[in-house]
């Protein structure tokens, strides 16, 4: 498969990055109008894989619902228009990819400092990878991320 499509859901809208044929293209769309979601689906060549970042369990529960509403959703979607879903990815794991990118040996960074310093490896990593001009987007950074971890995984999945 040649067709990756990488989606970084938000309460307010999604980021999306599509690896196909080796070319990169991304964007962000606001809201989840379904008949927007609908389209940049039909957009992405058939049986592209795709795969949505899944969500923290964080402290408010009214969001986690929300964004696990807007991840199926998503995924329903994907597979009504012929592409092949893969399981949702956990945040911490497609960031393992940035840890040459962020720096180490910081053990008294609280939380939101180490957040900061993935954020900020996640647009470093997309930008080298893709081409792109991401400015300060990280969540079409992580879309990007997310895109090429599935196309690696489905590289050592075919070795």
């Amino acid at each position: 498969m040649s067709n990756y499509l990488g989606i970084d859901p938000s309460t307010k809208s999604y980021a999306w990055a599509l690896l196909s044929n080796d070319e990169w293209t991304a964007g962000k769309i606001d809201g989840y109008w379904w008949v927007d979601v609908a389209e940049q689906l039909l957009d992405c060549p058939q049986g592209t894989a795709v795969m949505v970042e899944g969500q923290y369990m964080c402290r408010n529960a009214k969001v986690f619902g929300m964004l696990s509403a807007v991840r199926g959703g998503i995924e329903a979607q994907a597979e009504i228009v012929g592409h092949e879903v893969y399981e949702a990815v956990a945040p911490f794991v497609w960031q393992r990819l940035l840890e040459d990118y962020v720096p180490h040996g910081h053990k008294k960074h609280t939380r939101m400092q180490r957040r900061q310093e993935l954020k900020a490896a996640s647009v470093v990593r997309a930008e080298e990878i893709s081409g792109l001009h991401l400015g300060s987007d990280n969540d079409i950074a992580d879309a990007v991320n997310i895109a090429d971890y599935l196309r690696l995984a489905m590289e050592v999945d075919d070795e």
